[in-house]
């Protein structure tokens, strides 16, 4: 937060906080990196996400009379109290459940215009990495194979760990996730597969919280039969998923789903893969804790990519792949890559375990990590 005094001599404070309202009150309350504001009126611009005046504050000299504006939607809205602490109770019910409209707006703009998101808007965001992660369970990898179940692949459980860097032109992020999922096949050719997936992010110190729930029916339209040939697989599936900041004091809940298409060619010891995926998610309404988010989030993405399995005796196996999506409503980053490449071994004809390089590469984006992959089935 940049803040200019409007008295006869001006002065600049610059302030960087990991915590939106820990921000917010050192600058109504003069105090701290602000105390140069002390009985000075001035205007302070938040930039957040690296979009400049986000939010802007105009202050009277008492710090009695405040101005709470965002530009990029049009709102403003004025609080008068008898002293500051009773303005920054105003302005702190307000953040927290006030105007939840006024702030679902301000998210929108921020998933368009900010490279660090956290619902939608660029690879690192919510609904991406959740859509992404089907596109790979159920497209890139699907590790439920398509054999029939009677060789031994009707149940399955698995886990994957991912973590990595986020490095944008307006700052950088860190992420560690876990999903667990697991799966059961009614016939050879009909299956349902559930996940967990949850993700913790660290933005410049900023912490931020994934939890989402995945269901999808794998339909084996050709099965594999383990010789030369195609096998080919299509999967519905739906999400709902939600995510909370306490620092920044944002979050959101996203639901909707997609269809994910995995057409496969042996040849020998080579597979190839081709991955299709349509999907679309939307943001619904949001209650945690004392705080109530409006979320505005419309995402409809379309990935199409490929991948090259090489088969080595005793079943291990190393692979390479990669994938372009396209992000077809308003966003910050419109398209990237995404790019894979792994090894690993098959402990038993169906269960095994998979170490990754996994990177997207967008404008003035990028995200690049390594994913374990473990699953069972019997």
């Amino acid at each position: 937060m940049t803040a200019q005094t409007t008295g006869t001599t001006p002065q600049s404070v610059s302030v960087a906080n990991n915590h939106l309202l820990d921000l917010t009150y050192d600058a109504l309350n003069a105090q701290n990196g602000f105390s140069a504001l002390a009985g000075q009126a001035y205007t302070a611009g938040l930039t957040w996400g690296g979009v400049p005046n986000a939010m802007v504050l105009t202050s009277n000299a008492s710090g009695t009379v405040v101005t709470v504006t965002m530009p990029k939607t049009g709102f403003s809205q004025t609080f008068t109290g008898y002293d500051r602490q009773d303005v920054e109770t105003q302005i702190k019910q307000f953040v927290e459940k006030g105007d939840p409209a006024a702030f679902a707006q301000l998210m929108h703009t921020l998933n368009q215009e900010s490279p660090l998101s956290m619902i939608a808007g660029n690879p690192g965001a919510m609904a991406e990495t959740f859509s992404m992660d089907a596109y790979n369970r159920y497209g890139m990898s699907p590790d439920f194979g398509l054999e029939p179940k009677a060789t031994g692949d009707k149940v399955q459980i698995g886990v994957d760990f991912d973590g990595g860097r986020i490095s944008t032109t307006a700052g950088s992020a860190s992420y560690a996730a876990a999903d667990i999922y697991g799966g059961f096949r009614f016939t050879n050719n009909l299956a349902l597969q559930l996940a967990l997936p949850m993700e913790f992010r660290n933005d410049d110190g900023a912490a931020s919280y994934m939890v989402g729930f995945q269901a999808g029916l794998p339909i084996t339209i050709l099965p594999d039969k383990a010789g030369n040939g195609p096998f080919w697989q299509l999967t519905p599936w739906g999400t709902i998923e939600s995510d909370y900041s306490p620092d920044q004091s944002i979050g959101g809940l996203v639901g909707g789903g997609g269809a994910t298409s995995s057409f496969n060619v042996r040849t020998g010891f080579l597979v190839w893969t081709l991955a299709d995926q349509w999907s679309y998610q939307s943001g619904l309404p949001f209650h945690f804790a004392q705080y109530h988010f409006d979320t505005s989030a419309n995402q409809e993405l379309v990935t199409n990519g490929g991948k090259l399995t090489y088969n080595f005796g005793k079943g291990y196996y190393v692979d390479a792949g990669v994938s372009y999506t396209d992000v077809l409503d308003l966003a910050r980053v419109t398209d990237y890559l995404t790019v894979t490449a792994g090894v690993g071994a098959h402990i038993t004809p169906n269960s095994g375990y998979r170490l990754s390089y996994d990177g997207n590469v967008g404008h003035r984006y990028r995200d690049y990590g390594g994913s374990l992959n473990v699953w069972w089935s019997f």
